[in-house]
């Protein structure tokens, strides 16, 4: 049989275990923000589903990709200084390193994904810093997975003298690196809990256009005494917000805002910021049919 036959049914289920976990991340990337902001989507509408479902997919599909990056980079330093790392294995008489048969395409993988950490820092420093230390992190796993790959080949191997036992559920006898990469992943999870928030907050939901700051909105005129009031009898004594006011015509028009939620059910939730750390901002929910537009500020750099 040719050795390519079943790749077609390979890719197939590859892709279709990604689409699940890439749903799976993006639903707990939302699910965070949420929790994070105290405001959870209220009638949704089947456009709405399917936009929240699409969101989910692009969430997911940007967090495996920078937690891959993220792995094959660790790849690379864990393979550089193998040796070395074997070596102080060695001083404490116990197993070293096992690294499988085709990893070098790996390590060139991760030496172009190192590249692009790098790279990251021009861009985005806290993102980078946050990558950083998930790589540091990552090295300590990375270590314990090869070094328990060794003892696995070990309990495995009946040619061996050296007896070695590896424990795992019965389910997994048979599939011990498996069992293996299961318990991997878990480990990283908790480890970019700080990624999920990030990603979500800084870069996914703005390129969603769920998110937006600093913008003008405009209402509906209906509403004008509503917020107006909102902000008239607000006990916020900062004078920003306290001589922010609504300019209406057939609009009404409200500077300087934050949108933390919209886009997605029937109520929009909006910020108006308060001093530098905005501790004690003005949060506002209106209906998102009552929002008639939303203007970014455009910033230009020519000096007069």
């Amino acid at each position: 049989m040719n050795k390519y036959s079943d790749l077609p049914k390979l890719i197939n289920t590859g892709l279709t275990t990604v689409g699940i976990l890439c749903n799976i991340i993006g639903f707990m990337i939302i699910i965070f923000y949420c929790i994070q902001i105290r405001f959870y989507p209220t009638g949704l509408t089947l456009s709405d589903a399917l936009f929240f479902w699409w969101i989910l997919l692009i969430f997911g599909f940007l967090y495996i990709c920078i937690i891959s990056m993220i792995y094959l980079a660790s790849f690379f330093v864990i393979k550089l200084f193998g040796k070395l790392i074997n070596i102080i294995l060695n001083s404490f008489n116990t197993n070293q390193m096992y690294f499988p048969k085709g990893s070098n395409i790996y390590t060139a993988f991760g030496f172009v994904m190192q590249i692009y950490i790098f790279l990251i820092y021009s861009l985005d420093k806290k993102l980078f810093y946050i990558i950083f230390s998930i790589e540091i992190s990552m090295f300590a796993v990375l270590i314990l997975k090869y070094y328990m790959y060794e003892r696995i080949n070990l309990a495995e191997n009946k040619n061996t003298s050296e007896k070695v036992k590896v424990f795992v559920p019965k389910y997994f006898e048979n599939h011990k690196k498996l069992f293996l990469n299961i318990i991997i992943c878990i480990f990283i999870l908790p480890m970019s809990l700080y990624l999920l928030t990030y990603i979500s907050k800084k870069i996914a939901f703005k390129i969603a256009g769920i998110q937006y700051e600093n913008v003008t909105i405009y209402t509906d005129i209906s509403y004008s005494k509503f917020i107006q009031n909102r902000i008239n009898t607000s006990k916020i004594k900062n004078k920003e917000l306290q001589s922010n006011s609504i300019n209406c015509t057939d609009l009404c028009n409200i500077d300087s805002v934050d949108i933390l939620f919209t886009n997605i059910g029937s109520k929009t939730l909006l910020v108006i910021p308060s001093g530098e750390n905005n501790e004690q901002s003005l949060r506002l929910e209106l209906p998102t049919s009552a929002i008639k537009g939303i203007e970014k500020k455009v910033y230009n750099s020519k000096k007069d």
